[in-house]
């Protein structure tokens, strides 16, 4: 499912500002914090399992009304050490565990031609949605079994790649095999939209959310606007190091002075891989990370390469 398809679809402009929001990752920069990076989440019972029913809304008038923000960050472990940190490709500048990662791949001459313990480090140091990243928006609390008191207010919510696709594919609904297309429906619509049931299920030591479902359109109910959170503070400038830092940084996680990470350090990495799953904090990771496809073909120029970076980088986001 492609955007420009879906945008193709639309031509009418219904679902314009969605499609805006979904092909961006980058809102502006302005100068003050947002102390607001809380995010809901239902609670769940001691087998894990917990749901709600939520409604996506369009954001701020003051903010251009973005639907989301998306937060990118790179987390890993090695040799007892992590390294979490905000990606500044978040704001569309160069991070040195990207170059870093793309440098390796190049050397291999490809991702499919990496072996696969390197495609398993280049996963771990890939840029992600989990904790304390993802794609920020506000949502309203339509019914929290556990705790009706958020019952019909406003949070800020934060969601990954899963629930992303679920809300493209009512963007842009697929044939059901009969010759049957739903209509469209834009979720973050007050009118037209549609509320969310998030349904979380304790899977292989993860939350996993695939049973979750939009339910049919309805209007949003009578809810106090003004106590929606400001999204693009989120990706504030100043919540990013520099690139210097981020180097410093990187460079002492990995016990390295070149830029290059040493055969010796990607099998060192590779072998942390159980001491990471348990240190990470539960909602680390929502969904599975998965391999890249095979890279295009071209010329090899640089904006060639980035592109097909950027592609690898794209599918081991969660």
């Amino acid at each position: 499912m492609s955007l420009e398809s879906i945008r193709e679809r639309n031509k009418n402009g219904k679902l314009d500002k969605l499609l805006k929001a979904a092909g961006r990752t980058s809102l502006g920069k302005k100068n003050n914090n947002n102390s607001q990076d809380e995010t809901y989440y239902p609670e769940r019972d001691k087998n894990g399992n917990g749901s709600c029913i939520i409604r996506f809304l369009p954001g701020l008038d003051s903010e251009d009304n973005p639907y989301y923000v998306e937060r990118f960050q790179h987390g890993f472990q090695h040799n007892n050490k992590w390294f979490i940190e905000f990606c500044p490709s978040t704001l569309g500048l160069e991070c040195p565990v990207c170059e870093d990662n793309f440098d390796i791949i190049s050397e291999y001459g490809g991702w499919n031609d990496c072996p696969e313990d390197v495609q398993a480090v280049i996963r771990k140091r890939g840029r992600n949605n989990g904790f304390g990243a993802g794609n920020f928006c506000n949502v309203l609390v339509i019914k929290d079994p556990q705790n009706p008191e958020n019952e019909g207010k406003i949070h800020l919510f934060s969601f990954g790649k899963g629930i992303m696709d679920m809300i493209l594919d009512m963007a842009q609904p697929q044939d059901d095999g009969l010759g049957k297309i739903a209509d469209p429906i834009d979720v973050f619509d007050l009118v037209d939209g549609a509320n969310f049931k998030f349904i979380i299920r304790r899977k292989d030591k993860r939350a996993d959310y695939s049973k979750s479902s939009f339910e049919k359109a309805s209007p949003c109910p009578d809810v106090d606007f003004e106590t929606q959170h400001a999204l693009l503070p989120l990706i504030d400038e100043n919540k990013f190091k520099s690139y210097e830092d981020l180097s410093e940084r990187l460079n002492k996680v990995l016990n390295k002075s070149n830029k290059r990470m040493s055969k010796n350090a990607e099998e060192a990495l590779n072998g942390s891989d159980e001491n990471a799953k348990e240190a990470q904090p539960d909602n680390f990771s929502s969904h599975e990370a998965k391999a890249a496809e095979s890279p295009p073909t071209g010329d090899g120029s640089d904006e060639d390469n980035m592109k097909y970076f950027q592609g690898i980088a794209d599918e081991v986001n969660i």
